[in-house]
């Protein structure tokens, strides 16, 4: 029996019309591989994408728009990327290129013509007309969509400060606060100018990283004198997990149950205030016992703490850790080694998930000592080896 949809769906006809949404949505992604050239000029050679730029905007839009209906904030979004869709064509143009305002806007134009033109149909042609509402800069959510398009790069140079000490004219962003008057954008600009003036401590940093019970922590205690503070990120946790009142007290809770490492950011929000009191206090050398645990960990204490510091790395045959573990269970009452199943599972874990890390770890000042051995041993390996660490990094510095 003649079956029309099949038939149509089979046609000549229905194939190109695939094809040329399939090309529309390829040509669309392209804005993933286009930089923003702004960056570029300003030091910064991996910088973000329009898209990486697009998905900020579309992030911001969401936070300023949760109290308006979902029309109006599929509107803003929609807006937010038609804005930069063009760029996909005709590339990301920058004050230094020199181009009109007119002459940019022809362009877009001509560019939204084309993508109309290769798959005509409603989703394209709203996003014309929202190109076009937003260059006209005349409703309320147009005004909206451009005060996040001018906050987002303030954000981003925000983060470019902390990760690029060579970038350069990252503060020209910091005027861009005067065109923000939504008050969800203007207390996120607030908030990244008041960080962008935080200073950072002038202190040495020390990472005390291996496997659950090779003694990081007794080392520590051995290595806390007058001009050294020790932290232990997973005492920290510890706590949060046990503070009633904690925002992440069932966030820590899960993610020990399930030996998965915390975000970096909120280790460094738990760290942070600790490692200014100790700076405050005349502390020189921070060792941070037991981190990091991930490499986005390490990524969040390079851009929002320090890009120099060493690493200490104790190793220990994973039979040993578990005997250690075994043997602190009997008289320790943390609910990581009363648990036989986690305490087997964090020893193997560190082995097997941390060799990216440490790898990582060793393009920085590294020594590792062998942690099997007894305590006064590696405490007097741990010794010379801080000293060394700590030579080569103030050189670096």
């Amino acid at each position: 029996m003649f079956n029309i949809t099949e038939a149509f769906v089979n046609s000549p006809t229905c194939t190109k019309i695939d094809n040329m949404n399939l090309e529309f949505i390829q040509i669309c992604m392209q804005i993933k591989e286009t930089q923003r050239a702004g960056w570029v000029r300003r030091g910064i050679e991996d910088g973000e994408s329009v898209a990486d730029h697009t998905f900020g905007v579309l992030l911001l839009i969401l936070q300023a728009t949760e109290q308006l209906p979902a029309e109006t904030r599929l509107k803003a979004l929609e807006m937010a990327i038609a804005h930069d869709l063009p760029e996909a064509i005709i590339g990301d143009y920058t004050p230094a290129d020199h181009v009109s305002k007119e002459r940019k806007r022809t362009e877009e134009g001509l560019a939204m013509d084309f993508l109309q033109c290769l798959a005509p149909s409603p989703t394209t042609e709203t996003l014309r007309a929202r190109l076009a509402e937003y260059n006209e800069h005349q409703t309320s959510i147009s005004r909206l969509v451009h005060q996040a398009d001018k906050l987002e790069p303030l954000v981003q140079a925000l983060r470019y400060s902390k990760m690029f000490l060579e970038a350069h004219d990252l503060e020209d962003f910091k005027a861009h606060i005067e065109y923000i008057e939504d008050p969800t954008l203007a207390s996120i600009g607030k908030a990244s100018l008041e960080q962008w003036d935080l200073s950072r401590p002038k202190v040495q940093y020390i990472f005390l990283v291996g496997g659950p019970g090779v003694g990081k922590g007794t080392q520590c205690k051995r290595l806390a004198q007058e001009y050294t503070a020790c932290f232990s990120l997973g005492e920290l946790l510890r706590q949060e997990a046990n503070n009633e009142q904690g925002q992440f007290q069932a966030f820590i809770k899960r993610s020990f149950e399930e030996s998965v490492s915390v975000p970096g950011e909120l280790a460094m929000w738990i760290l942070r205030d600790r490692i200014l009191a100790a700076a405050n206090a005349g502390k020189s050398l921070i060792v941070l016992d037991g981190f990091p645990r991930s490499l986005q960990q390490l990524k969040a204490f390079m851009t929002e703490i320090s890009l120099d510091f060493g690493t200490l790395y104790l190793s220990c045959p994973v039979e040993i850790l578990n005997e250690r573990l075994e043997a602190r269970a009997r008289s320790s009452n943390r609910p990581d080694d009363l648990d036989a199943r986690i305490r087997t599972s964090r020893a193997q874990e560190f082995e097997a998930s941390n060799s990216a890390l440490l790898a990582k770890l060793r393009h920085h000042a590294f020594r590792k000592v062998d942690g099997s051995r007894t305590e006064d041993d590696v405490a007097s390996n741990v010794k010379i080896c801080l000293q060394e660490l700590r030579s080569e990094i103030r050189t670096k510095t």
